[in-house]
């Protein structure tokens, strides 16, 4: 599966992931909050029926206080009027707005009912409502007409002469329909008044008898279900005239149309939900691959690189991690362009050359040799390697060791130097630096016994041709390498040339001969080292830094890239002046197909003033190495 393909899967996994358990959690919170919801919606239906029967119940007592303090219609009551009464219970209940009103005399027998005029001389006074009016207390709440009626009634004694109770007379509201219908507009709710498992009114259709019976139950089921609606059901009592209550006041909640906003709320969020994660799988599926491309291109360019197509465009360098991994590949390509510049031009090297006592070489063919010179007997000469301004390099096999060393022998007198050379090359440890054995003693005088580098002085090959790009970059690079470690130690190399760089048949560079070498910020009041390389403060005989050598560094690879050193003269003197005042021929105008980038890295390093070069060999080297074109000439 490709690296896209994984990155989108695990993005989306997670975004999914994240919105489920969201959805989720809101789907519990909400599925918690409905039972909550409802019954507080049912407490407030609650408390404002109650409120409007209890007006209802003052409205009535205020009834039976108006009627009651007639005196004329108490005169008709004294006097058992019943015909009398029954006229006036008629008149005043359309007047007041009471469905029914009934009076009796003082000893509980009906004198008249304004919903059933035959039925004066029932004696009521065994009934709660009436018995409870005769002892001279006024009393109110729900009553059962014992034809199955529920009623809000208020009863209230009729009196004369402040005290005697003539009469009573109860004002009724019937627990109906349009009560019901009244009920629900103030309270939101639907209504139904009950008593025992009759519905005696009701704001919604209860005809089926399931419905009823619901309804009737007592304990009220949670949930009631009516036709093609479920119902958040509550039951309350009615004030009650008696020990026990005459009915119940059922309030219900329509669950659907009371949790639709909460619903709509979770339907959204799972809608949102739902398109999070698509759009999530879009978004991480484009993300995913806008990501990978970059990794993606530098897979390819390396699959080319490694058949050895080093031209394989790389991404663009950015600041992330992809980017710096682009830099780092670039700059492992250009090191392998450089390495196969170098072993492309060494191969030609290689072909042109002659074989020496029966082993294959390299080397330039040697000039006439001296006389072996006597080496004592730990040491056999096999040849002379080099002269150089401090000595003369012989191959010699060292019987001590049992391998084959090179031996620089120095003029008699000179251990002091000797010793000096070989405890700063002593202090360096790389592989681009040659390597010192020990300090020994000869009959032709003091020696260094050193790593013998089988290959050629760099000399040798500036002395054919100019070097292509890639291998004197890979050369310079090295060089820097070496002198980094050398400088890490605070040793200044300070004779940098040609000469004493060792190039081996597979490239490698090695740095030779520290006999000039001198800690940082030393070399003041000396004038060493070779002129044509020698930088402007050496030439003024002042202190040395890292900087002298980046000076060094700057007139080989001149030297290599455009054939000729920056600088040249017919005496030292001359050559020291212009070394200090005159700028170098630009390298583009002897070497034309040179890339811009170099040209300006090599006069950096040959900048007159130290701080205008860089700052050190590890600088340069990466300036070199972000110079390099994208494709270097073999």
């Amino acid at each position: 599966m490709k690296l896209a393909y994984r990155i989108a899967t695990v993005t989306t996994a997670i975004v999914a992931g994240v919105v489920l358990a969201g959805l989720a959690a809101v789907w519990v919170v909400t599925q918690r909050l409905e039972g909550p919801e409802l019954d507080a919606a049912l407490e407030r239906s609650r408390d404002l029926a109650h409120d409007l029967i209890a007006q209802r119940l003052q409205r009535l007592a205020l009834v039976d206080t108006l009627l009651g303090s007639d005196p004329a219609f108490k005169a008709y009551v004294a006097e058992a009027d019943a015909l009398s009464v029954l006229d006036s219970v008629r008149e005043r209940a359309a007047l007041y707005g009471c469905d029914r009103l009934v009076v009796t005399d003082r000893a509980g027998r009906l004198l008249a009912d304004s919903l059933r005029p035959g039925a004066a001389g029932t004696d009521l006074s065994g009934t709660s409502l009436v018995a409870q009016a005769l002892d001279g207390t006024s009393r109110g709440g729900a009553w059962l007409d014992p034809e199955g009626g529920l009623f809000l009634a208020a009863a209230a004694p009729i009196l004369q002469g402040g005290r005697d109770v003539a009469g009573t007379i109860v004002a009724f509201d019937a627990t109906d329909d349009a009560m019901a219908l009244e009920l629900r507009n103030l309270t939101g709710s639907e209504v139904a008044f009950v008593t025992g498992s009759q519905v005696a009114g009701s704001s919604v259709a209860v005809g089926a008898g399931s419905a009823r019976r619901a309804l009737g139950a007592n304990p009220l089921p949670a949930r009631v279900p009516i036709e093609s609606h479920d119902y958040r059901a509550g039951r309350f009592d009615l004030p009650a005239l008696g020990d026990e209550p005459a009915g119940a006041l059922v309030l219900l909640r329509s669950v659907d149309r009371e949790l639709a906003p909460l619903r709509r709320v979770r339907s959204a969020l799972v809608l949102t939900g739902a398109l999070a994660i698509a759009l999530g799988i879009a978004a991480a599926a484009g993300l995913a691959g806008r990501i990978t491309r970059p990794i993606a291109d530098l897979a390819r360019a390396t699959e080319r690189i490694a058949r050895g197509d080093f031209d394989a465009p790389l991404p663009r360098a950015t600041a992330d991690e992809v980017g710096r991994l682009a830099v780092a590949f670039g700059a492992m390509t250009a090191q392998l362009k450089e390495k196969e510049a170098m072993d492309t031009y060494l191969g030609g090297i290689v072909a042109r050359s002659q074989t020496v006592a029966g082993e294959p070489t390299w080397s330039i063919a040697p000039e006439a040799e001296p006389p072996p010179p006597d080496l004592g007997e730990r040491f056999e000469p096999r040849g002379l390697i080099g002269r150089g301004a401090t000595g003369v390099v012989w191959r010699a096999y060292d019987r001590a060791l049992a391998e084959t060393v090179a031996l620089k022998l120095l003029p008699r007198g000179s251990l002091e130097r000797l010793g000096r050379e070989v405890k700063l090359a002593r202090r360096i440890s790389h592989r681009n630096v040659v390597r010192i054995h020990d300090l020994v003693e000869t009959p032709e005088g003091p020696a260094i016994g050193m790593e013998l580098v089988d290959g050629v002085p760099l000399a040798s090959l500036l002395g054919r041709e100019r070097l292509p790009l890639g291998a004197a970059l890979r050369i310079a690079r090295q060089i820097c390498d070496g002198l980094a470690a050398a400088h890490a130690e605070g040793v200044i190399h300070r004779d940098l040339k040609p000469a004493n760089v060792l190039v081996d048949a597979s490239g490698r560079v090695k740095i030779a001969d520290f006999g000039l070498a001198e800690l940082t910020g030393g070399g003041g009041g000396k004038l060493a080292g070779t002129p044509s390389y020698m930088a402007p403060e050496q030439t003024s005989g002042l202190p040395v830094d890292a900087r002298t050598d980046v000076w060094a560094v700057g007139v080989i690879l001149y030297e290599m890239l455009c054939g000729r050193v920056p600088f040249r003269a017919d005496q030292a003197e001359r050559l020291y002046a212009s070394i200090r005042s005159d700028d170098p021929p630009s390298p583009r105008s002897l070497a034309p197909d040179l890339p811009e980038a170099i040209e300006t890295v090599l006069l950096r390093a040959l900048a007159k003033r130290p701080g205008a070069r860089p700052a050190s060999v590890r600088e340069l080297d990466e300036q070199l190495l972000a110079g390099a074109p994208g494709g270097l000439s073999v």
